[in-house]
């Protein structure tokens, strides 16, 4: 490094990275910079390296054999990625991953002992963790006994038409790909469930041949939380954060599915006793926000030299916690115990 900032290499140059990695480099100046782009499509890989005012590198070698960048920052496929990890980690780079870190547990905890042999930062960015509505419901939460919670998302798609050959094929779809947000912010904010049981729809969305919904049920020490993450074709859309404590209620909408991935602003209604209901409205929004606030902490772990809390090795107890509703739904809602 030339500079205290980070130096970053950006794998990918889709569409998230256009929506959400490059404001996230901009957002934080003081702490990163995007050294160069690399994408196996040229053409994308140009467009978004002008926009970004960077080099395009013709191959993935010439970001890391860069020694001004640190951090290979992944905005691939699932299937792509540990070989990517793999080959930054062998290069002496830290790594941003990208949620799910493997689409198996296996694979994950191979690539996390390869980051801790090889002395390197591995993170997952579940940013998730950083979203508007969540930051608010904490704020709601800090000192008041909370006894339900609900995450519900109902996005219905008729087809499987538009989206990616690598999500289509997928034989886990709605879980492994979305509901993990929901189950990697329950831990954050309410420390390691103690059990599961869940709950998946059918195949019947054409074109995709995953599952269609996950419906789970996570019991913690002191509450559970219930979460409905559908593609289902019936239903209106809503996504939505609601919680009850002893003396109020918590309602936040969840802006980022209102037009994906140029979302709406999550917003909430806040009701405690003594007083009318609150609207609170915020300018930020999942994306690029929440993206902006996990690669400063990302990038400020490293800079101290210590483990982010979305490490690696943090991550695999949400697949666990993932593969967990998977084993679940497979016997019809069986209550899978997660201590231990």
């Amino acid at each position: 490094m030339t500079s205290r900032r980070l130096g970053i290499g950006l794998v990918g140059a889709g569409e998230i990275a256009r929506a959400a990695h490059l404001p996230a480099y901009r957002n934080n100046p003081d702490v990163v910079e995007l050294r160069g782009v690399f994408d196996v499509d040229t053409r994308k890989c140009r467009s978004l390296a002008q926009e970004a005012g960077v080099a395009a590198t013709e191959v993935m070698q010439g970001l890391l054999e860069d020694p001004e960048v640190d951090l290979i920052d992944i905005a691939v496929p699932p299937g792509r990625q540990p070989g990517i990890v793999m080959a930054a980690l062998q290069a002496g780079k830290h790594v941003l991953a990208q949620k799910p870190l493997a689409t198996d547990i296996g694979a994950a905890a191979r690539l996390v002992e390869m980051a801790d042999a090889c002395g390197r930062v591995l993170a997952v960015n579940q940013q998730m963790r950083w979203a508007p509505a969540i930051l608010d419901f904490q704020r709601f939460a800090e000192g008041r006994s909370v006894q339900t919670v609900a995450f519900d998302l109902v996005w219905p798609i008729e087809r499987g038409d538009g989206l990616p050959d690598w999500l289509t094929n997928a034989p886990r779809f709605a879980g492994l790909f979305n509901t993990i947000h929901f189950l990697d912010a329950c831990r954050a904010l309410f420390g390691e469930p103690e059990e599961v049981r869940a709950w998946v729809g059918p195949s019947d969305i054409p074109g995709i041949a995953g599952e269609s919904a996950l419906y789970a049920i996570v019991r913690f020490s002191h509450l559970s939380v219930a979460i409905r993450d559908s593609r289902r074709r019936e239903g209106r859309p809503t996504a939505s954060l609601r919680a009850v404590a002893a003396d109020g209620l918590f309602f936040a909408h969840l802006g980022i599915w209102d037009a994906y991935p140029n979302p709406s602003p999550d917003f909430l209604v806040e009701t405690v006793s003594g007083s009318g209901p609150t609207l609170v409205r915020t300018a930020d929004s999942w994306v690029p926000d929440a993206f902006s606030k996990a690669l400063r902490h990302v990038a400020e772990a490293i800079g101290v030299g210590r483990q982010p809390l979305i490490s690696g090795r943090d991550n695999l107890l949400t697949l666990r916690l993932v593969d967990a509703c998977y084993e679940s739904a497979e016997h019809h809602g069986r209550p899978i115990a997660l201590t231990g």
